[in-house]
């Protein structure tokens, strides 16, 4: 009925006349809602003048004072009631501040979340973890190793032909010898170089490739390289990978080839980011152009537009067959080089990727990421000298419970408090923060 303008006017006209029932009331506030105010306007005029009509035997009336009136009782009666819901509101409030109050000092302290970026120190800043910070471990075989740490410089052993040197800017620097000597290259093929958690390092390869290493990271840079006008990598973790192209020439030719688990990277020049994982690589291409390859070769994409984010999956089907899953997108470069720098900031960022990035960084284990929480995103910004417990208080901020199982952290089973692990992280000692750590020989393993 009250989309009805005739009977709608009735309304107006008992609610002026002050004989309007309770249950009119309430219709007539719901017509409010159906009509602009020029019509309501309109219409309300068009009640009063029909109201005067009907009473022209009786002594000329004035609508407008009746009008107010009713105005006015109804803004008193709405002011009271919104008063009470205020009251009990405010009530409310008191009474829950009390019982939280009260609980605070009853039950025992725990550990609030914070942000993460008031953990560094004044001098860090967005600028990138200073060569200064950097530090890993030389394999050579299953047995032979060299420990680089803040304190190492100059030249740090021989490996067949092959010096290893620390540079002044920190950089590794993997220098040919001046009188080679007949190299073992079938023996022991590679050299390995290796990041542990909390630490980063910069490798400068003797054609002038540099791999800057993410914490929990492998490079494998075979000796036959010498040899060879192309260089050939392993690659295991996460990597920016630059190559600065020496001479000029019309037709860029393949200089360097990186091989992950499961695909392989060729570029004549330029830099991208990689993050190589077990049946996932993923490039973002940041300077000239790179060609990514499936190691199964069933896809082939190229990317030559900086930003271009290319991620190769291998999946296996119902059947049983093997094939490549392929996303292509294209993020900012900032994005892309986050990890890289003293303070890390996350906006939006799916939890996954959080998790990944900060098990990636501090060395602990997740049993099943398809058990982190899908489409919950967080913000935080992460200091890299910031403590573990820093980040589990992120996640439980975000309302993401975990606990330890079977050496791992585990984001399948029951809720139980983030913020007291119980599984050990180790941290460097006083020789420097990203300077030091203990490990065995087993342990390395949208386009435009």
């Amino acid at each position: 009925m009250i989309d009805n303008a005739a009977y709608v006017k009735g309304l107006i006209g008992q609610w002026a006349d002050g004989t309007l029932s309770e249950e009119g009331q309430a219709e007539l506030q719901l017509a409010r809602h159906l009509y602009s105010e020029e019509e309501w306007l309109r219409m309300e005029a068009d009640a009063f003048c029909e109201l005067g009509d009907a009473r022209q035997g009786d002594r000329q009336r004035d609508w407008r004072a009746a009008f107010e009136r009713v105005r006015r009782g109804e803004r008193k009666a709405r002011g009271r009631a919104l008063a009470g819901k205020a009251a009990s509101v405010l009530g409310a409030a008191a009474l829950l501040l009390l019982v939280i109050w009260w609980g605070g000092r009853m039950l025992p302290s725990r550990p609030q979340p914070t942000d993460l970026g008031n953990n560094c120190p004044v001098w860090a800043s967005d600028e990138e973890i200073p060569g200064s910070e950097f530090a890993a471990t030389i394999w050579w075989g299953d047995s032979i190793s060299i420990t680089v740490d803040r304190s190492s410089r100059g030249r740090l052993g021989v490996i067949r032909n092959l010096e290893i040197w620390r540079d002044a800017d920190g950089s590794l620097a993997l220098l040919p010898r001046g009188n080679p000597i007949p190299a073992d290259t079938a023996g022991t093929p590679a050299i390995r170089v290796a990041t542990h958690p909390y630490q980063q390092c910069l490798v400068r390869l003797p054609d002038g490739t540099e791999i800057r290493l993410n914490a929990s990271s492998v490079l494998e840079y075979p000796l036959w390289n010498l040899d060879r006008d192309t260089t050939f990598l392993r690659l295991g973790g996460q990597a920016l990978v630059r190559l600065e192209e020496k001479e000029k020439s019309r037709k860029t030719k393949v200089k360097l080839i990186v091989e992950t688990p499961n695909a392989q990277l060729q570029m004549g020049t330029g830099t991208y980011t990689v993050l190589a994982e077990r049946g996932e690589t993923r490039a973002v291409l940041l300077e000239g152009r790179a060609v990514m390859f499936s190691r199964p070769g069933d896809e082939r994409q190229e990317m030559f537009i900086p930003g271009d984010d290319i991620t190769m999956k291998t999946v296996r089907t119902k059947d049983g067959a093997i094939k490549t899953e392929t996303a292509v997108s294209c993020i900012e470069e900032k994005e892309a080089l986050g990890w890289t720098r003293m303070k890390r900031t996350y906006r939006n960022t799916s939890v996954r990727e959080f998790v990944a990035d900060m098990s990636r960084w501090y060395g602990f284990k997740v049993e099943n990421m398809n058990c982190v929480p899908e489409g919950l995103n967080i913000t935080a910004t992460v200091c890299y000298r910031a403590p573990v417990t820093e980040v589990y208080a992120q996640l439980s901020a975000a309302d993401v419970f975990m606990l330890e199982k079977d050496g791992m952290i585990s984001f399948c089973g029951p809720q139980i408090d983030p913020l007291q692990p119980s599984l050990p992280v180790p941290m460097p000692d006083e020789r420097g923060l990203l300077a030091f750590s203990e490990m065995g020989p087993g342990c390395c393993g949208n386009r435009h």
